[in-house]
């Protein structure tokens, strides 16, 4: 049989031709695709990769290239995934596939040995100890001019493959790599492969059974999800996916059909039901009580920085007077109402909204709750906090959780809180086991109670001047415990003979008599 063969697939091309066979065959695959919507996106942000066609010496290499590519998308629309990755990052990570196979294995199967996790953007970026070798080379130019006594990256080392990449100066590589962890982006979105969430799916086509779909995670959050939430809540952590199911919320809020509000009471529940699903997530030795496992959920899955970015006021970008601004202003009146209302209500989690609205408050002006609701509320919530604090019977008065709780709700407004705190004591029927625990009895030994002034939010240099004005403003003034207790707020506990003392042997008859550390 004869043999026929394309020479001209062979021979290197001149640039114009191989641009032109580059952009036919692009452009033909995602026609196949069905991503002729979003397709001059892709376009643009493929050719956003420097030198791009240096990698693609004639017209079969690029032929070739996209034997690589189409099979990868391919795998993605049979799985059903073509709607949850980035095309152009596939596209990327199929350019290291086709160039440098090991590399892509290293991609694939070791990635912690390339790649780190930064918690400021919540992305995968290039482990400093190889940002030489994968730097964008103009940035490497720029540091090799500013220092240029600075030394060569030692590769004695590191990983081989990476070591015969940076010998043999591909740049292609560093163009293809900061474009994928680096390189800031239009085309950026939930599911791009600097994602933890979404890295998977580049190599595997699919996602993990701890990930959830984004489409998923959108119909929660709206109104027809409304009586499911607990049930479809319980379903995610059953199946390990509530950290796909933050990261979803932190990437695609803005387009929920839930209010703002509506979206916060779902994560309101979602928090409890972490709480009793799996407090074990706390890696902790110590026992921890609900308001404290609250809030260390709160910060492992940065809850109050995503509602504080939910109610980010966007209007300090838009030009005054635009119709962008006037249609804001509205919704932010509605939002405004919306939280207003929530917080009248009283139906919410205190530890939760505490720790929501003192994030949202540290940066109050750049909010759209408005910097006077945010103070105003902050006082609602301590004051319907006293109103059911003064409901409570004396063990749950004391219990762990709720002395946690105060912590919380008193971090609002420090100096609010200890006006309210003050007049509450007074008014108690436990003023006396209050006093009880200003100072703490073990071993034989008393001190002054810290984890209680800290619970209290009260100050270092002022806390037994709170406690002097507390004491003299009661009804027990003239009782000799409260008496005594008065006289020595200002002394060294060590120095007295607590014989003389009747507070000290008030204080050690009721540490004895009480469990403190329910």
């Amino acid at each position: 049989m004869k043999k026929f063969i394309n020479f001209e697939c062979l021979f290197p091309a001149n640039d114009a031709v191989l641009k032109k066979i580059f952009q036919e065959k692009l452009d033909s695959v995602l026609r196949e695709y069905s991503c002729t919507g979003n397709k001059d996106l892709i376009i643009d942000s493929i050719f956003e990769i420097e030198n791009l066609l240096n990698a693609f010496e004639t017209p079969r290499d690029i032929l070739r290239f996209f034997n690589v590519f189409t099979f990868a998308m391919d795998c993605i629309e049979r799985n059903g995934m073509m709607d949850e990755i980035n095309v152009a990052d596939l596209f990327a990570i199929s350019i290291i596939q086709y160039l440098n196979i090991n590399l892509y294995r290293i991609f694939r199967d070791d990635d912690s040995s390339l790649l780190t996790y930064d918690d400021n953007t919540k992305s995968l970026r290039i482990l400093p100890s190889y940002k030489l070798v994968f730097e964008h080379p103009m940035f490497a130019d720029i540091a090799k001019d500013t220092n240029p006594g600075e030394q060569d990256i030692s590769i004695v080392e590191i990983n081989d493959v990476i070591a015969d990449v940076f010998v043999q100066k591909q740049t292609i590589f560093c163009y293809v790599i900061w474009f994928l962890f680096e390189q800031e982006r239009k085309d950026i979105n939930g599911y791009s492969m600097r994602y933890p969430d979404s890295y998977f799916r580049y190599f595997a086509f699919n996602r993990k059974h701890t990930q959830i779909p984004g489409a998923k995670v959108r119909a929660i959050f709206s109104p027809t999800y409304k009586q499911l939430c607990e049930v479809v809540f319980r379903e995610i952590l059953q199946r390990g996916q509530e950290s796909s199911f933050i990261h979803n919320i932190d990437k695609w809020y803005h387009e929920f059909d839930d209010s703002k509000i509506e979206i916060l009471k779902k994560l309101s529940l979602f928090v409890s039901l972490l709480c009793e699903l799996k407090p074990e997530i706390v890696d902790t030795n110590q026992i921890m009580r609900k308001a404290q496992i609250i809030e260390s959920f709160m910060e492992t899955y940065d809850i109050h920085r995503l509602l504080n970015k939910i109610y980010y006021n966007k209007l300090n970008s838009i030009s005054s007077g635009s119709v962008g601004q006037e249609e804001s202003e509205k919704k932010y009146e509605k939002d405004r109402d919306d939280f207003g209302e929530y917080i009248r209500s009283c139906k919410y989690e205190v530890n939760f909204i505490s720790l929501v609205l003192g994030k949202i408050r540290i940066h109050s002006e750049h909010s759209l709750l408005g910097e006077e609701n945010i103070e105003k509320w902050s006082k609602q919530v301590i004051d319907n906090f006293v109103v059911a604090l003064k409901k409570y019977d004396r063990e749950q008065t004391f219990f762990k959780n709720t002395l946690y709780t105060i912590s919380h709700v008193a971090e609002l407004n420090t100096e609010y809180w200890i006006n309210s705190f003050e007049d509450y004591v007074l008014a108690s029927p436990y003023f006396m086991d209050w006093i009880a625990r200003v100072v703490s009895y073990k071993n034989n030994n008393f001190e002054w109670n810290e984890p209680l002034k800290e619970q209290l939010h009260l100050p270092n240099l002022g806390n037994r001047g709170i406690w002097g004005q507390i004491a003299a403003n009661s009804i027990h003034c003239e009782d000799p415990i409260v008496k005594d207790f008065a006289k020595i707020l200002s002394k060294d506990l060590k120095s007295l003979d607590r014989s003389s003392h009747p507070y000290l042997k008030y204080v050690e008859d009721y540490w004895k008599r009480n469990d403190m550390y329910k």
